[in-house]
């Protein structure tokens, strides 16, 4: 009669358990599902901001314009640096080969 009784205790608390580990699982899949969505939202935030800043950006006068903005500005035609780069060929020196910096 005993054992029937602790049997029957023991399984009404692994059913408590149960019950509680579906509702801590249900809870989980809540917050997860909250989190993506405010993941998407604040995306689509960041690339809505991002977007107002260089039509902004592209609306100021070139004067006004931070150096690091004018490069994203583009324009039609690429500027030339006027001058191409020189190649330097290593160089002999004794029994080693030295290679000068670019």
């Amino acid at each position: 009669m005993k054992a029937d009784a602790l049997v029957n205790e023991e399984e009404s608390y692994l059913d408590d358990v149960q019950e509680l580990l579906e509702a801590v699982d249900a809870f989980n899949d809540k917050t997860l599902k909250l989190s993506l969505q405010l993941e998407e939202a604040l995306k689509k935030t960041r690339r809505a901001g991002r977007a107002k800043i260089r039509q902004l950006e592209y609306a100021l006068p070139e004067r006004h314009v931070k150096p690091e903005a004018r490069d994203r500005r583009g324009s039609s035609k690429p500027e030339a640096s006027g001058k191409l780069l020189e190649l330097k060929l290593p160089v002999f020196v004794g029994k080693l080969l030295e290679f000068l910096a670019f």
